[in-house]
């Protein structure tokens, strides 16, 4: 690695230090998530596909950049909010949804910019 290289990699591990941890978070959310499972509930949690994505290559710095928690649950819905990118349309649909336990499909937009944005 040239030094160039190793002083960006230094100086990552010193940012990604200084960034919150989510552990408390994740802890208390875990601890509600198994009393509402202890009363027999079954417990939904939406989540934004990048976080999954995260999850999947298992990093948490989108976690802390963010301050979005990776919460599990009996059944995950990650949202697919066209707002998001609009450029992806339905794309989503077909990258996330046959993997996905549950997706939620929709659009942030007001109903003004919407309507702007079909004209």
């Amino acid at each position: 690695m040239n030094r160039a290289r190793q002083v960006i990699a230094a100086e990552l591990k010193t940012c990604s230090r200084r960034l919150p941890a989510t552990k408390p978070a994740k802890d208390s959310y875990a601890e509600l998530i198994r009393e509402m499972q202890g009363n027999r509930y079954t417990v939904e949690t939406y989540q934004f596909p990048f976080i999954a994505d995260e999850r999947d290559v298992h990093s948490t710095l989108l976690e802390r950049i963010s301050g979005i928690v990776d919460i599990r649950a009996d059944r995950e819905a990650l949202m697919l909010y066209t707002s998001f990118n609009p450029a992806l349309d339905s794309a989503l649909i077909w990258v996330y949804g046959p993997e996905a336990q549950a997706i939620a499909l929709g659009s942030t937009k007001a109903p003004m910019q919407i309507r702007a944005s079909t004209h």
